[in-house]
Order: structure tokens, then sequence, then C-alpha cells
């Protein structure tokens, strides 16, 4: 499941595709998308069509703010460019907005979520589609809490624990953490987030789909329905959809912007139904 089509990667713009970025030299600055670790900053996971996840801290403070797009890699090959709607730092969440031409077929991401449970396997690689570089362990806690709770600052994670301790787990920033029980349906739990000041050892943290909800009010879940032979009673996976459409949000800003000029916006308010 880590190669389709909800997996994302993100890669510093300035990159030259070429057998330089391959073996994880200097690329140089020409434009292009990169195709090595060198160039590579994170991954990240589509929620819809048009939007995805990924950690915050992978981006530059420039592309944080919409300043700048972000280059990114579809798990097809096709390039694609995002920016950034929405970011928390405390979560080390950022939502991205995919820009793709009008009429351009892609595809959607067929993928579940679900909430983790406790004790459960999990894995998450970093680069698909050939690599053995996957990155596994239990969930050691499914709603570890941080922030400041006396101004109802508040941020769910999980707390995971990998079966393989190293140095340096930046490469998989922002990587999908997905269920490992090949007995389990397979599902997405959430993402993995900067690790927390002070960390040391076999800990990791990963930002939860929920959580993202939570913070950006952007999407609503859909519960899917699932057959019952393969999905058992107590398995509630769900998939994130947008609350409103492009084409909606751009007709709500013509009609707002309508109202304004005519001395209406502080007077009307209209609501769009589908007849």
């Amino acid at each position: 499941m880590v190669y389709d089509e909800h997996f994302i990667e993100i890669f510093r713009s300035g990159c030259r595709q070429g057998a330089e970025c391959r073996r994880g030299a200097d690329c140089g600055q020409d434009e292009g998308l990169g195709q090595g670790d060198s160039c590579r900053r994170g991954s990240g996971v589509r929620l819809t069509r048009e939007f995805a996840l990924t950690a915050a801290h992978c981006l530059k403070d420039r592309e944080l703010k919409g300043l700048d797009l972000v280059m990114l890699r579809l798990s097809d090959g096709k390039q694609a460019m995002g920016k950034v709607h929405d970011h928390d730092r405390r979560s080390d969440l950022a939502l991205l907005n995919l820009a793709f031409a009008e009429g351009e077929d892609v595809r959607l991401p067929r993928v579940c979520f679900d909430d983790a449970r406790q004790d459960e396997e999990w894995k998450a690689t970093h680069q698909p589609p050939d690599t053995d570089d996957v990155l596994t362990g239990s969930v050691a806690d499914v709603s570890y809490e941080y922030g400041d709770p006396e101004k109802g600052v508040n941020v769910c994670a999980l707390r995971l624990n990998c079966h393989v301790s190293m140095d340096d787990y930046t490469k998989f920033a922002g990587s999908p953490v997905e269920r490992g029980d090949p007995y389990r349906p397979a599902a997405v739990l959430g993402l993995i987030v900067k690790r927390h000041a002070g960390t040391v050892g076999d800990t990791v943290f990963a930002g939860t789909i929920r959580e993202a909800v939570r913070q950006f009010d952007r999407f609503r879940f859909r519960i899917e329905e699932l057959s019952r032979d393969l999905w058992p009673v107590a398995v509630r996976p769900y998939s994130v959809e947008a609350a409103r459409t492009e084409q909606k949000l751009r007709s709500s800003a013509a009609v707002a912007d309508a109202l304004s000029r005519a001395g209406y916006d502080s007077m009307v308010t209209v609501y769009w139904i589908r007849r």
C-alpha cells in the first residue's frame, strides 16, 4: 500500500534531474525535479485529489507562508506543484493545495484512514517504489498529548516505538504511517512528524488524520461503507473529503465580492444549495 496513489514526495526547488542528483551529489541550481535523496526533503499523504498533508518542518518559511510553491512528485512519477493552504507548527502539520492543469487526468488517492490501536504494528517508508528502507515498530500511545493545556493549546499525536533505533529519522519526515499487520485491513494511521526536544532512543511521533481535520477545518469525515466479511465490526475506517470544492469556493468569493461592491455584504448571507 505504500506505493499507492496517496504517497507523495517533496523536493527542494532548484534541483536538476540527472546523474548527479541520483548519486546524491550536489546537483546545482537548475530548475527541475531531483531524483535522489540529496534533493528530497520529505514525504506526504494525499487526502483528496487536490489536497495533501505533510510535516511542516519539511518546508521553508516562505513556503509555509504561501509565498513560494512546493515542488512535488506523485507516486506515478508525475511532477506537481503545491501551495501551503494552512499549517500548524505545534502539531507539525501542513496542508498542501495541489495544482493541476484544468482537465488533467489525475487519479484520486484510494486510501482508507483509521485510528491506531495500542501496541499494534506499524510501518513507514520514505521512498517508493523499490526500496527496502522501511521503518517498523509498535504503537506505544494512541493519544499522546502535548502543548499548553492552561492556554487551551493541546495537540494529540501517536507515540511510536521503532524496532530498530537510528540516529537520524529525518528522511522519514512526513512519511505515511500504515498498519503493519498483514492480517488486518490496510489503512493509514498518520504521518511521521518532528520529534520533540529531548526525545531519545527508538521513539518517533506521528500526527493523525483526525488531528489534521481538527486543525484544518477544510475537511470533514465520511465513514466508508465496507464489506463485513473484509472489515471486522470493531474497525471503523474513514476517508477525508473537502468540505467545499474549489469551484464552490470561487463562486462564493465572486458572490461575496459582488455583494460587497453593491453595499450588501453586511446584510445578506448567501447559501448555495445543489438543485
